[in-house]
């Protein structure tokens, strides 16, 4: 499973948001960047006339309309290994194949976001409040991906498997209103000081650094 940092937002045009979907493969020398561009304008295309069919509902019967070279295109557009067989997707894992990286949807709200087969979590979830989501933006802007990965993950994964009988939120909990945040950061400076340690100081550091910042942004938004 994959671990995506960077908050999503629920607004915008598919236009905007999956534009750069191809960077990636700028660094492959088969790919021009005019080729590049060609595909991810052919993608704009298909997402916006599926963007009726998603809101509904039925992206899986509007993927299963689309030609094989269209699949195709969907499948490099999020860097996925298997060709797309859409009968075996579950309606999120279709929809999200048919909306940009920053307007990606958790239907069943389990914390994990499918795309296509692929399963990655994204912290905040795409279910947090976006004021929750424009405190995270907000502490880790300037931290290398590296760090923001390490964050994301120390934070995220804990609540994707707080285990049987834990009193830790899961990443669900964090979509309800009423969700406290200032106790999970609590939580985290006191698992981060547990964890001293057993970590290098630069890596502890940089966790409390970060945690600090997040829980500093949720305040002054509301929700600490």
């Amino acid at each position: 499973m994959r671990i995506e940092t960077g908050s999503l937002s629920q607004t915008g045009s598919s236009k905007r948001s999956c534009s750069g979907d191809f960077a990636a493969m700028l660094y492959d020398g088969r790919f021009s960047a005019q080729d590049l561009a060609g595909k991810q304008t052919a993608v704009d295309a298909i997402r916006d006339s599926a963007s009726a069919s998603v809101a509904r509902g039925g992206a899986k019967g509007f993927l299963a309309g689309l030609t094989a070279q269209d699949l195709t295109l969907l499948q490099q557009a999020r860097g996925l290994a298997d060709t797309i067989n859409v009968a075996s997707l579950s309606e999120e894992g279709a929809a999200n194949l048919l909306l940009g990286r920053d307007m990606q949807v958790d239907l069943n709200n389990d914390g994990i976001v499918e795309v296509g087969a692929g399963r990655m979590m994204t912290f905040p979830p795409p279910n947090a409040p976006q004021a929750a989501k424009d405190a995270w933006a907000a502490a880790t802007a300037g931290m290398s991906e590296r760090d923001r990965m390490s964050l994301s993950g120390y934070i995220g994964l804990p609540l994707l498997l707080p285990g049987s009988g834990s009193t830790v939120p899961s990443m669900g909990d964090l979509a309800a209103a009423d969700f406290d945040w200032g106790d999970l950061v609590a939580r985290l400076l006191r698992g981060i000081e547990g964890d001293r340690a057993y970590n290098a100081p630069a890596q502890i550091d940089m966790l409390e650094a970060g945690v600090s910042r997040f829980g500093d942004e949720l305040k002054s938004r509301g929700l600490g």
